[in-house]
């Protein structure tokens, strides 16, 4: 009976379809294609109503602008940047569709990304070039992250949730992809609370000539200074009585504190007095677990100190 009543009600769907009165391809008839493969263009068929019909027996064909290959099926390849019309057919009805030629041959995604709880969303540090080496403004990416609950997306904007860490993954087509790790801070006056499993950012304000000490408990740390919105102007940190050794960008710092040490140990941020110049530096301190001490500084210190 459940099968019967099923195929009533897929056949009335169908009766109450119209023929098909509109072609729709892409956005608003224009589609970007970003891949250095072959892809088929996106269409839907409609009828007077709006519903979607099957869209089997649409033709494409190239009419005008850049000499993109381009099948009768739809299957168009962009090797070079350009635009083109085609025109796409269904019995007698035919639209134009506005392509975008954007391949995209490598997305450079830098990694981390270090955002603190509360922040409005930014724009992820993404780039992609083209066959030609030039930067790729316009183009047609999928994006996903792995945690939402501590990043969301908001197109090409990734805005912080709760604090932790996730991944982002961005690919376009079939095979360019570029991936990044999210580190999401929570937000904080002082590092009392520190632990190797919450990332904690300490926001900083100083006045020219104003120095500021933070007391860094025993462990592994990544500790950096993340800019305010004066990003060249922000204050200078360095860590006391701990073994760091720096990272691959400034102001950052792989830090191992020992529990022999880590009364002695501190984070301090400066502001530095600058000629003519009375207004404040500001900054944010962040600090998460460190991960793996690197090999060369584990051997120095093998067997003389006592790790957490």
């Amino acid at each position: 009976m459940r099968a019967l009543t099923a195929t009533a009600a897929l056949l009335l769907i169908t009766a109450c379809n119209g023929p098909p009165a509109r072609l729709v391809a892409g956005t608003s008839d224009t589609v970007t294609v970003s891949s250095l493969q072959p892809m088929r263009i996106p269409v839907r068929v409609l009828d007077a109503s709006g519903h979607v019909l099957p869209d089997s027996g649409v033709r494409f064909a190239w009419t005008a602008g850049a000499p993109v290959p381009v099948t009768a099926a739809g299957d168009v390849s962009c090797a070079q940047t350009g635009d083109a019309t085609l025109r796409a057919t269904l019995g007698t009805l035919t639209t134009a569709v506005f392509l975008r030629c954007r391949p995209v041959d490598s997305l450079l995604l830098a990694t981390p990304i270090n955002l603190v709880v509360g922040d409005s969303a930014r724009e992820l540090p993404l780039v992609a070039l083209g066959p030609d080496g030039h930067r790729q403004n316009l183009y047609a990416a999928r994006v996903m992250v792995m945690d939402t609950t501590i990043a969301s997306l908001e197109g090409l904007r990734i805005r912080p949730g709760r604090w932790g860490s996730t991944m982002v993954e961005v690919s376009v087509g079939g095979g360019t992809n570029a991936g990044a790790s999210v580190h999401v801070f929570e937000r904080a006056s002082t590092l009392d609370q520190l632990s190797p499993k919450r990332p904690t950012a300490v926001p900083v304000r100083l006045a020219p000539g104003e120095m500021r000490r933070y007391p860094l408990k025993a462990g592994l740390w990544m500790v950096m200074m993340l800019p305010g919105p004066d990003e060249g102007r922000t204050p200078q940190l360095h860590v006391e009585r701990a073994y760091c050794g720096p990272v691959t960008r400034p102001q950052w710092f792989h830090c191992l504190v020992t529990y022999e040490i880590e009364h002695d140990a501190a984070v301090v941020v400066s502001a530095p007095r600058e000629a003519g110049s009375s207004s404040p530096l500001t900054g944010t301190v962040a600090i998460r677990g460190g991960g793996v001490w690197p090999p060369r500084f584990t051997r120095t210190l093998a067997g003389t100190v006592r790790t957490p």
